[in-house]
């Protein structure tokens, strides 16, 4: 899936890659980032962050939109790195998806 995605023509705009990187970061092991050659493009969560802490977040976090979550990116993606985190982001979503589907 993530290869299909990744070679596909679709057009993608106004993705929002902050968020897309965060819910890579929360999401996906490091090595997969690094396999990909995107590993620069993602935030670094820090110690305590989890998905749950990032989507509901309280304290400091809340008060800073999250930026407090995260260790910024080192360089914003290029089209071609926005879709490989579009795909490895569907890719993950729909495995999580369907091992929780009963």
């Amino acid at each position: 899936m993530v290869k299909t995605l990744k070679n596909s023509r679709i057009p993608w705009e106004n993705v929002d890659t902050k968020q897309l990187g965060r819910y890579l970061a929360t999401s996906v092991e490091r090595r997969e980032l690094e396999k990909h050659r995107i590993k620069e493009c993602v935030p670094t969560a820090k110690n305590r962050t989890s998905l749950n802490s990032w989507i509901n977040p309280s304290g400091r976090a809340k008060e800073t939109d999250g930026d407090s979550r995260f260790d910024p990116s080192v360089r914003e993606p290029t089209a071609r790195e926005v879709r490989i985190m579009i795909a490895i982001a569907v890719a993950t979503s729909v495995v999580t998806s369907m091992s929780n589907h009963y």
